[in-house]
């Protein structure tokens, strides 16, 4: 009987030696693999918005030089407005190009980005929106000045308040998956390490 008690306690505590050492070699791989997936995303993402700048800078500049009335205005401010996502999505690249893997910040500038995105998304992207609706309505006040103006800058805040708005929705939504299934995928290592133990007592 006391045999049979010290070879279960043997066994058990070299489960636990082995598991411990399987979680620790295991952990810093699949966090790693959570940072370059991470890192991956936001360098598309970054792209995208680098390539809808582009699209606006070309045409919002011919718009500023060959239209007239509204449609000059609009792409007028659709010309300014990218300039300033041009410089963001360059830096952006810049920096995910700079970044290394340090497995103690990972998750929390992974969490950092999310919550930049959902604050963009929540007020700031609805704020160019209703700053677009403003101008609208005021451009169709009887005597307004600079009417054209104001109903091409109101335009141009719309349509680039909405598409910010669905690109950090959408980049919110792909970057939380990955960090609910990298919490998931963690509660199951933990999870069958418990059935194993309790397998074998």
């Amino acid at each position: 009987m006391n045999s049979t008690l010290s070879i279960k306690l043997l066994l058990t505590t070299g489960l636990f030696f082995f598991l411990g050492l399987e979680f620790l070699w295991s952990q810093p791989n699949d966090l790693e693999r959570f940072y370059w997936e991470s890192k991956r995303t936001q360098e598309v993402g970054m792209a995208v918005l680098g390539g809808w700048a582009l699209a606006n800078l070309s045409l919002g500049a011919y718009a500023w030089s060959q239209e007239n009335g509204v449609p000059n205005y609009f792409g007028q401010m659709n010309f300014f407005w990218n300039t300033v996502n041009l410089g963001i999505a360059g830096f952006a690249l810049w920096n995910q190009s700079q970044g290394i893997f340090e497995e103690s910040s990972v998750l929390n500038e992974h969490r950092k980005t999310e919550n930049i995105l959902l604050i963009n998304a929540a007020v700031l992207d609805v704020a160019y929106i209703a700053s677009g609706i403003y101008l609208l309505h005021r451009s169709k006040k009887p005597g307004a000045k600079k009417s054209d103006m104001l109903q091409g800058y109101g335009r141009s805040l719309i349509v680039q308040g909405g598409f910010l708005m669905i690109f950090d929705f959408v980049l919110y939504g792909i970057l939380r998956n990955q960090s609910m299934s990298w919490s998931e995928s963690l509660s199951m290592q933990f999870g069958g390490t418990s059935a194993s133990l309790v397998y074998f007592f």
